[in-house]
This record gives structure tokens, C-alpha cells and sequence, in this order.
């Protein structure tokens, strides 16, 4: 990786699909748009790499110690970068943008009044 915005940066808009980082430093699963296919049999939430999310100098970000980005939750749009334009499976959220989660991936259908399940990653359509 050459210093950052040399070896051509690479902007993203995607959606929030998993917060339960198993190492707890406040990692997120995102379906990146344009990216990642919209049909989560090609590629499962449970096999979309882990993005690390910026933090103000206010948060430590190391082991737990300080604030930690809680809020992203299933369904948030973020915005974000690749550091590593060549593989794109190394990105950074910096932020999230307005809106609600409408619709789901797959089929477009309604997810109002559903909520998203605590395990994930198996593909199971909504009934």
C-alpha cells in the first residue's frame, strides 16, 4: 500500500450489514454499492471483509478504552474509502448519511416493522 490517495483512492457509499465484530474494536460489515452485488446469495454478509470506522482523537480507539461508534447499526448508509485500491477489502467508514433502510438487498421488498436479526450471514429470504 503507498501512502494514501497515491495509488488511486477509491471513495464508497455502502450499507451497514453486521456490527457484532467479534473483537470488539467497533468494526462494520458493509455491502459497498457498485461493488458488492445487491443479491446476498452471491456473497453472504457473513463473507463481506470488516471495515474499520473512524473515530474523533477523542477515542482512543485501542481495546475498548474511550468512545466507541455504537450507533452504527444494520441498515445505516455510510460513506467511506479503501486504502488498499487494488484488493478493496480494506476500508475505512468516516461517516454515515441520512435516511432509513427501506427495502431489503435482494428482493426489494419492505423492512418496515422487521428488525434485523442479531446473527447473520445465512441467506434466509424475508417471508
Amino acid at each position: 500500500m503507498a501512502f494514501s490517495g497515491q495509488d488511486g483512492f477509491v471513495w464508497g457509499v455502502g450499507v451497514v450489514e453486521d456490527r457484532f465484530d467479534p473483537q470488539k474494536l467497533g468494526r462494520v460489515r458493509v455491502r459497498w454499492l457498485g461493488y458488492h452485488s445487491e443479491d446476498k446469495t452471491k456473497i453472504l454478509t457473513k463473507d463481506l471483509p470488516w471495515a474499520q470506522v473512524m473515530q474523533s482523537v477523542g477515542g482512543s480507539a485501542m481495546a475498548g478504552i474511550g468512545e466507541a461508534p455504537v450507533n452504527l447499526v444494520e441498515g445505516t448508509w455510510v460513506c467511506g474509502f479503501f486504502s488498499d485500491t487494488g484488493w478493496m477489502d480494506d476500508a475505512v467508514v468516516i461517516g454515515t448519511l441520512p435516511g432509513m433502510n427501506t427495502t431489503t438487498a435482494l428482493e426489494g421488498g419492505s423492512t418496515l416493522k422487521r428488525q434485523w436479526a442479531k446473527n447473520r450471514g445465512e441467506y434466509k429470504p424475508f417471508p
